[in-house]
């Protein structure tokens, strides 16, 4: 006796070797979202989250606002790819003004991680604009 197959569609994947880092799909309507946070998002997230309590249990309550503005700032354009330099000198400006004993951490911790995370996101920006192949 021979089966039938059931109606309607049937899809049918196949992957041989290797695959890391790719996203396979079948069907009629297929979504997919994919994020990659590299180790310097993380860290970066962490870094800011950790300079952000140090602020607030340092600074007066009305400058927090224009540091908090200034850290998310640097947060998003480092998410985005784009260069962190200028807000990272405006970012120790404030802090050398205002809490200068956090000086030490912006500078050595908090910035070069934000260009990192940068250079990151811009790379990966990069890539996925490639196309297929390449």
């Amino acid at each position: 006796m021979t089966q039938q197959p059931p109606t309607g569609d049937h899809f049918s994947i196949s992957i041989g070797g290797a695959v890391t880092g790719s996203q396979v799909g079948a069907g009629h309507t297929v979504e997919q979202h994919q994020e990659n946070h590299t180790t310097h998002h993380s860290d970066l997230h962490k870094a800011l989250t950790n300079l952000r309590g140090e602020i607030a249990a340092l600074a007066e309550g009305g400058n927090r606002a224009e540091a908090d503005a200034l850290l998310d700032e640097l947060q998003s354009e480092a998410d985005a790819g784009r260069p962190v330099q200028g807000i990272g000198a405006r970012l120790r400006q404030w802090i050398a003004a205002h809490t200068p004993g956090l000086l030490e951490t912006v500078t050595t911790v908090v910035v070069p991680l934000a260009v990192q995370a940068a250079a990151a996101a811009a790379s990966g920006a990069v890539t996925d604009a490639l196309p297929p192949g390449n």
